[in-house]
């Protein structure tokens, strides 16, 4: 990532899923990609909070009974 010019590089990995790793992996190898997914969910809300720090911004409202209420349904109607 390029925080200063606001930049974020992804990489796509193709086929390969955490879902495909945990059911077709061995327990070293799962256990191997959720360490690397939890330090990069790590620097997500590291430097986000950092980041948000210093430049605030009006934030969505938070997610409520009601909101969740919806979220299900909508899930409901539209997914399954």
């Amino acid at each position: 990532s390029d925080p200063k010019n606001g930049i974020v590089w992804v990489e796509d990995l193709g086929d390969q899923s955490l879902c495909r790793v945990v059911h077709e992996g061995s327990k070293k190898s799962t256990l191997s990609w959720y360490e690397q997914v939890i330090e990069e969910i790590l620097k997500l809300h590291r430097f986000g909070k950092i980041s948000f720090d210093q430049n605030p911004f009006p934030l969505s409202a938070p997610f409520t009974k009601k909101t969740y209420l919806w979220e299900s349904r909508y899930f409901e109607e539209n997914l399954l």
